[in-house]
C-alpha cells in the first residue's frame, strides 16, 4: 500500500502496461484528480485512490482492473493526433518563420 500524501500535483497517471492517462491536478479526498489537458472532453475527471498499483519515481501505475474515465487514454491519445496532423495544402516543412509562431498542441501544455 502507499501513502497518498505521496501523490502530487503534476505526477503522470499510467495504465497497468505504462500508457499514458493523465495528469494529477490534485487528491480531493478518496480520489485524484485530474487535469482537463489530458481528457478530450477538456472536462476534471476522477479515479479512485483504490485503482492505484504502485508509485514510482514521478509516475503513478494503475491496476489492471482499473475504471479509466471515458475520455481519457487512447482518446486524449487520438484527439492529440488529429491536433498534430498537418493540414491538407501546407508543406510538411513550414517556412522558419511559421515554425516559430509558437503553435501549442492543448494536449502537450
Amino acid at each position: 500500500m502507499f501513502e497518498k500524501i505521496r501523490i502530487k500535483e503534476h505526477m503522470e497517471v499510467a495504465d497497468c502496461k505504462g500508457q499514458h492517462v493523465g495528469t494529477v491536478d490534485e487528491v480531493e479526498g478518496d480520489a485524484i484528480k485530474l487535469t482537463k489537458s489530458d481528457s478530450a472532453d477538456s472536462m476534471h475527471h476522477f479515479l479512485a485512490l483504490d485503482d492505484v498499483e504502485k508509485i514510482d519515481d514521478n509516475r503513478i501505475y494503475l491496476k489492471e482492473t482499473a475504471r479509466i474515465p471515458e475520455g481519457l487514454g487512447n482518446k486524449a491519445v487520438a484527439r492529440h493526433a488529429r491536433l498534430r496532423r498537418p493540414l491538407q495544402g501546407v508543406a510538411e516543412n513550414p517556412a522558419p518563420d511559421v515554425r516559430r509562431r509558437g503553435f501549442s498542441c492543448p494536449v502537450c501544455r
